[in-house]
């Protein structure tokens, strides 16, 4: 902000130093939650509802939210109670394991906090007194009835659009050309969903809280996925403003929305979705006001965001494969217009509606073929990269020159600032 002006008026001093004081104390309160000791019994024996249940190799990982914090459990599949009930559990409690104390050097422990965890329990005792209750109970519902009414790649995206569930095989298909962005619940849906919104919905007061209630009931359905938190925060935001008259910025928007997640659980920074999702949305916020010339308005934006992006993707992953530089140029504004027809022919299917299976039949066809191009694509392009420092430097520039240039400096200063920040920052890793 200081460096976006040559002369300095003394009410942007105040306000600099008035958001540095903030940050620091932001920044302090954080490092204390971090740091704070969990201090249970060796053992414990309480009740609490099952939050989140999903695969975890041959087992199950159950996270239960207790008077004394969550706990994570492995169980096998068959005793892992669903979303949303209630249980009695009775075990011993150990801390997560590191990313050096494991072969597949996969830190247990960052994936768990990152989730709200505090420790996890050996089970010794694990019985339901309730059944799943509210939205957990209509996500069970819905997550069934799409498995039986709906074909199979249907079946696969209706899964990851309304309850969050990644079919295994359609997720592995989107991985190999660098889409699998697309199956999760993020920004890109949010923001479909609330265009569809005001197709429908008057506008003023009535369209403001109307849009609210959608996004948010979309976003519980799903799981709050942080992705899809962070999207709904900043479009709750950017609402807000609109109720109050105030003037609309993306990117404060998306900053101030990260903010909030972080204060909430400061162990969110830890999660890969939500630090994908941080980085591509600040990076596009940034350049939205850019004035792109015919189809890069298209190619360009979506370009550099594989760039941005592919450090922390290929450090997470081994690799990023190179195929999702040009795939995604296709595959962006085409899954824009597939997911609202996906939704439209599933719905007359689930209902029982005459003539279903005629009118699901093309959208069928056509993810199909979507899968057999992505394989061959695939294919043809089958080089990945891993995280070397000239793809550092060209991701650290990228997001340091497109944040300078939304902060207010000038085009030149933007790049001098990214050079040196990009060289600054190779040299202390």
């Amino acid at each position: 902000m200081l460096a976006g002006e040559k002369k300095m008026s003394s009410d942007r001093i105040t306000m600099f130093i008035f958001l540095l004081t903030l940050s620091f104390l932001f920044s302090f309160y954080s490092l204390l939650q971090i740091n704070k000791k969990n201090i249970l019994p060796s053992t414990i024996e309480t009740t609490g509802k099952v939050l989140i249940n999903r695969q975890w190799g041959k087992s199950k990982a159950i996270l239960i939210k207790t008077k004394c914090g969550k706990l994570v459990a492995y169980t096998h599949g068959s005793l892992a109670p669903e979303e949303g009930s209630r249980v009695v559990v009775r075990g011993a409690l150990f801390d997560f394991k590191g990313a050096g104390q494991n072969k597949k050097k996969f830190d247990e422990n960052l994936f768990w906090r990152s989730k709200g965890a505090i420790k996890k329990i050996v089970i010794l005792e694990l019985a339901e007194i309730s059944p799943p209750s509210g939205v957990y109970r209509w996500r069970n519902y819905l997550r069934e009835i799409i498995k039986d009414k709906l074909p199979t790649n249907l079946s696969a995206y209706m899964l990851a659009l309304t309850v969050g569930e990644k079919d295994k095989a359609l997720s592995e298909i989107h991985r190999k050309v660098g889409t699998s962005h697309l199956l999760a619940v993020s920004g890109f849906h949010i923001g479909l969903l609330a265009l569809i919104s005001t197709l429908f919905l008057r506008r003023g007061k009535k369209k403001i809280i109307g849009t609210t209630l959608l996004i948010w009931g979309a976003v519980l359905l799903t799981g709050l996925p942080p992705g899809a938190v962070r999207a709904a925060l900043m479009l709750q935001i950017f609402l807000i403003g609109l109720l109050l008259g105030k003037p609309k910025n993306a990117f404060n928007s998306v900053a101030i929305a990260g903010i909030l997640m972080l204060l909430f659980n400061p162990w969110s920074f830890y999660d890969i979705s939500w630090r994908l999702s941080m980085l591509a949305t600040i990076f596009l916020s940034s350049v939205i006001n850019v004035k792109w010339f015919n189809l890069s308005r298209i190619c360009i934006p979506s370009i550099l965001v594989w760039f941005v992006t592919a450090p922390l993707v290929s450090i997470s992953f081994q690799e990023v494969p190179l195929a999702g530089t040009l795939i995604n140029i296709i595959a962006v504004p085409l899954f824009a217009i597939l997911f609202p027809i996906i939704i439209l022919v599933s719905i007359p299917l689930l209902i029982d509606l005459p003539f279903a299976k005629v009118l699901a039949a093309p959208a069928e066809c056509v993810l199909e073929a979507w899968n057999i191009f992505s394989n061959i694509f695939a294919k043809v392009f089958p080089w990945s990269i891993i995280s070397t420092l000239p793809l550092i430097f060209t991701s650290v520039f990228i997001i340091v020159t497109a944040t300078a240039f939304a902060s207010g400096m000038s085009p030149k200063k933007s790049l001098f600032i990214g050079v040196i920040l990009a060289s600054t920052f190779l040299l202390l890793i």
